[in-house]
């Protein structure tokens, strides 16, 4: 019973209050853990250099055509991957969890349990067995598609665009300075990042992710580990930092222009969004809309002024930020754990400029997926 009782539930304030403690936890042994490592690094072979010394921009030969490209292409490789996830329940699932999610906000004007949602037709329950069944089997598959992705995205820019890898930022110059500076930018950012998550579910109650469904399961399991691991720590940040530090904020850098229409696009959907939900449900709309409208685009202003003395460059802290928007829209179905992801992405986005460097924001992406990891992997090892 309190298995089912933890997979119906969303994880609650009080649920977040009390990992807070494993988060901290989590956090102090990736801390020290790799801490040790950038002592040895630094010992080996000391840096030449300040970790964030500012490094000049490279040239940067793709064009949105070629983020076109990139973009289907992902998206192919995806549709193509899930043709070898069992069908049968797949997308009913994930449309199912999809309409509960949109449901349960409003329910009854405030955030409500996915469970209460869904309880007439089990269909939570449903899903969530359907996770624990095939969750494995998803894991190694999106493992499979996120390694194509990362090769499809490295042949655009090289083979078509024309890039050399100093200009995507796959680069061993500098590289040990780059993961000091990716070190100390996490730090403090996992932190900042955590303190903002466990405080919005106070408000927003959010779903189990795949991964917590699969430890709370599997946390014996070695070909759980053996997957999730590398899968979280390594490839996951290395796509997505490619793609989003590497293809899309470099570009932004260049032509700021697309950092003004990313941020239009973004408060038009907030405002589209917000008019359907009052269209479709017929009831006022949710207030996240209004924060999310006026956050992000005075926040788009504040933090040009702000990072002004480290970001000098015109429309650099614009592009960092629209990049960051739109790494956090990417993660918007794990409600709301796209507000305190943008703001690790800020960081990322940072670090990857003052750099010029993808291996100081995969070392700030990892270490957080890793403290995640290590969080959840205590907790759920202790209530054994």
């Amino acid at each position: 019973m309190a298995h089912l009782n933890w997979l119906t539930a969303t994880s609650s304030g009080w649920e977040a209050a009390g990992a807070v403690v494993w988060y901290l936890a989590g956090w102090a042994v990736i801390a020290i853990l790799a801490g040790l490592i950038v002592v040895v690094l630094c010992r080996a072979t000391p840096p030449s250099s300040p970790a964030f010394e500012q490094q000049p921009l490279p040239t940067v030969p793709w064009t949105l055509y070629h983020v076109g490209v990139i973009l289907v292409l992902l998206v192919a490789t995806e549709l193509v991957v899930q043709m070898f996830i069992p069908p049968d329940r797949w997308r009913e699932h994930v449309a199912v969890a999809t309409t509960v999610q949109f449901l349960s906000r409003g329910a009854e004007g405030h955030v409500g349990s996915y469970a209460a949602a869904a309880s007439s037709a089990n269909e939570l329950i449903h899903y969530h067995a359907w996770r624990i069944e095939h969750g494995w089997w998803v894991a190694v598959m999106t493992v499979v598609a996120r390694v194509i992705q990362f090769a499809v995205i490295l042949f655009v820019l090289t083979r078509i665009a024309g890039a050399g890898l100093e200009a995507i930022g796959l680069t061993r110059r500098r590289w040990r300075e780059n993961v000091v500076a990716g070190y100390w930018t996490w730090l403090p950012l996992a932190p900042l990042a955590v303190a903002i998550s466990v405080g919005l579910r106070y408000v927003e109650p959010r779903p189990r992710h795949l991964v917590e469904t699969l430890l709370y399961f599997r946390v014996d399991s070695l070909a759980t580990w053996a997957v999730l691991v590398p899968a979280v720590v390594v490839i996951l940040p290395m796509v997505e930092e490619l793609f989003f530090r590497g293809v899309v904020q470099r570009l932004m850098v260049h032509l700021p222009s697309i950092a003004d229409a990313v941020l239009v696009a973004t408060l038009i959907s907030f405002i589209a969004l917000s008019v359907a939900e009052v269209a479709y449900l017929d009831q006022p709309a949710d207030w996240w809309w209004a924060v999310l409208l006026v956050g992000s685009g005075g926040g788009y202003v504040l933090f040009e002024k702000l990072t002004r003395p480290w970001l000098d460059t015109p429309g650099v802290a614009r592009s960092i930020y629209a990049a960051s928007l739109l790494f956090a829209c990417v993660h918007g179905h794990d409600w709301p754990n796209p507000i305190p992801l943008f703001f690790l992405s800020l960081g990322l986005g940072f670090v990857a400029y003052r750099t010029q460097s993808l291996v100081a924001p995969i070392v700030v992406h990892g270490l957080f997926n890793a403290m995640s990891l290590t969080q959840f992997g205590l907790w759920r090892m202790a209530m054994s």
